[in-house]
Order: C-alpha cells, then structure tokens, then sequence
C-alpha cells in the first residue's frame, strides 16, 4: 500500500522579520512549503520556500499569496516615518482581512501585542485592537499572539550603552512589564500553525517568567556587558519626542510612542492569562548577542 502525504502550505508575512524568520526556518525544517512575503526579494536557500514582494495594501497581492494556502502567519508592520500612523495601519489591516477572506484561509495566526485588548490610549496599540476585531470577524481558525516588550527593542542601543553611561527611554522605572524574545515568539507561531485544528478564536499571551521593571533590564545590560551598574534613566516627554524626531519618527509616531509608554508606565499593558511561559530569559538574550 503506498501512503500520500501532502506537503502544507503557509503564507508567511513579514518572513524577514524577527519573528517571521523564526518561523519560517522551523516550518522549513518540518517539512512545509512556505510562501515568504517580504520587503526584498533576496531567495531563501531552502526549495521548498519561495519569495515573493509586493505592496500590503495590494489587496489582489495577498489574495494571489493566500490562495490555496493551509495556513497564514499575518501582521501589521508600524511604520515610524507614517504621517498617520494608525490610518496606514488600518489600511494595511483591512487589505491583510479582506485577502484572507477571499482566499478562504483555514488557520491564520495573526502578530499582535498584549495591550491590544484595550480600545483606547495605548498608542499605536490602539490600531492592534482594530486589526483583531477585523480579524475575529472572519470564519476561520484564529490564534491571535500577544507578545510583550520584545528584548529585541535593545538591539539599536546596546553598542552605545557604554558611552552613554544610562538605559534612557519615557517609561515609569518601577513597573514590572511583560517582555520576551522575538524568537520565541516565532516558535509559538510555529507551534500554533501545528497545533490540533479548533474553531474560533484563540489568544495566546507570550512572555518570559519574570517581569522585568526597566531598572531590571538596565541592570541585566550592565552586567552582560561588563559595564557594572547601568542605571536607568526615565526621560520627560518632550526629550523622548525630540530623540524620535532625530531618528526619523513622524511627529504622529512620536505621539502615539509617548502614549503607548504613558500606558505601560500605569499597568495598563499587562497580561491576564496563565499561558506557558516562553523559554529565554534576559540574561539568555544577552548572551545571544555578546
């Protein structure tokens, strides 16, 4: 008797990213046939992946790269350099809702952020929570990921830290916060596209087992770094909205940046569930990245 399998397959969005790579890459090694959608056209070695670039507000785009597809791992990118931040999210969005409902996708794992629950006054978080309410309106199996403070955010200051002898940004030094890795938010993906087929809606909360305060996190850089003590330094808002215009922020993005802190600094970005804890630690990120 011969036994046919049939390879699945996933559309990917973001496939270049911090947590898109990581999936793709398992999803590879598992044997799936993935569809990358990415900024640049650069092929991915493994045959059974392919490449594909386009605009995500080309609703014809994803509907073509969704079509006949098992699965599809979405998400909205922020775009700092928008003049209307939520506005070119919301497009985005609705093109990513309306694709895969033309398509007909079964499962679809949708990139989102803890805080994303709450309707108003958590910056750019706020376009999250429309993302997720398109997204639930669909006839199909969801799992929404809400990740916490990826360890990531580090990654452009951790060379200068030396110098500029403090962890600076606008949140309060004394709330502990949600965070976790962005490859473990990739393997949750994973994990989630694999898992046992269920109807409706799922949410995952993903973070570390310890939330950490910025101060932790300061502390944790100084020592991965052999700084000693790395203190944190809680900036006012206007110096954090001056920093973000220097780096290329639109003013709206700087806003909506200082806002969605305003919510981290008084709890309001938090998580509410008991899922499983992701794996990497601070100290285990660091050490990634010595």
């Amino acid at each position: 008797m011969t036994i046919v399998t049939t390879q699945r397959t996933i559309t990917v969005l973001g496939a270049t990213g911090r947590t898109g790579r990581r999936l793709t890459d398992t999803l590879l090694d598992r044997g799936w046939k993935v569809r990358r959608i990415a900024r640049t056209a650069r092929p991915h070695p493994h045959p059974a992946a392919t490449t594909h670039t386009g605009d995500l507000t080309d609703t014809d785009f994803l509907t073509t790269a969704f079509t006949g597809v098992d699965a599809a791992y979405v998400l909205v990118p922020f775009d700092p350099t928008a003049a209307d931040v939520r506005a070119h999210m919301n497009d985005i969005g609705s093109s990513i809702t309306d694709a895969l409902r033309r398509a007909r996708v079964p499962r679809v794992v949708a990139l989102s952020s803890l805080g994303a629950e709450l309707e108003h006054g958590t910056g750019f978080l706020t376009a999250l929570h429309a993302q997720e309410q398109r997204l639930t309106a669909l006839e199909t199996d969801l799992v929404l990921l809400r990740p916490g403070y990826f360890f990531d955010n580090l990654e452009p200051v951790l060379p200068h830290l030396r110098h500029i002898g403090a962890l600076q940004d606008s949140i309060a030094p004394d709330v502990p916060l949600p965070m976790v890795a962005a490859g473990d938010v990739g393997a949750a993906a994973a994990a989630a596209v694999e898992e046992p087929e269920h109807q409706g809606t799922t949410v995952r909360e993903i973070r570390t087992a310890v939330d950490l305060t910025l101060t932790d996190l300061a502390a944790a850089v100084g020592r991965a770094q052999g700084i000693g003590h790395l203190p944190y330094q809680q900036l006012p808002d206007e110096e954090t909205m001056t920093q973000l215009l220097q780096v290329g922020f639109s003013d709206d993005a700087a806003r909506l940046q200082v806002e969605m802190h305003h919510a981290f600094s008084a709890g309001r970005v938090a998580a509410a569930g008991d899922d499983p804890r992701a794996p990497t630690t601070v100290d285990d990120y660091l050490a990634s990245r010595a």
